[in-house]
């Protein structure tokens, strides 16, 4: 069977085309609809979006702190958004976890770079006026 919207070959007891989301069961014969979105207004359909939830929680633990708290609270919020239907909100909360736990990593390998830095210069420049006092 082919779907009347897109022409893609879908399953027989299937009620929707996975390619475009038309609706066979409710709209057998009418072939000019090119905007039947009425799978995602199904109640039982609902979207993946991931929630970036355990990237949030290993840059909060091994990273920058005040940054992956905030991502773990959008991570949080992607669940319950995609499950009342909100989709472009759990998109958003989505995106924003990632961007803040790549912020936390970003910070964590900044201020690394700045430890080693000191360090360096610190360990270093003792080193050098010790061997210079005697």
């Amino acid at each position: 069977m082919n779907c009347p919207n897109c022409h893609n070959a879908i399953p027989d007891d299937s009620a929707y085309c996975p390619k475009c989301g038309y609706n066979i069961a409710q709209n057998t014969g009418n072939t000019n609809q090119n905007q039947n979105w009425s799978r995602f207004n199904d109640p039982q359909y609902t979207r993946h979006i991931p929630n970036n939830l355990v990237w949030a929680i290993l840059t909060t633990i091994f990273c920058c702190l005040p940054f992956g708290i905030v991502s773990i609270v959008y991570a949080a919020k992607v669940d319950e958004l995609v499950a009342t239907h909100r989709y472009a909100e759990a998109e958003k909360a989505s995106r924003n976890a990632r961007n803040w736990a790549i912020a936390a990593a970003i910070c964590s390998i900044g201020g690394l770079i700045i430890y080693c830095i000191f360090a360096a210069l610190f360990f270093g420049g003792v080193t050098a006026w010790h061997f210079m006092s005697f």
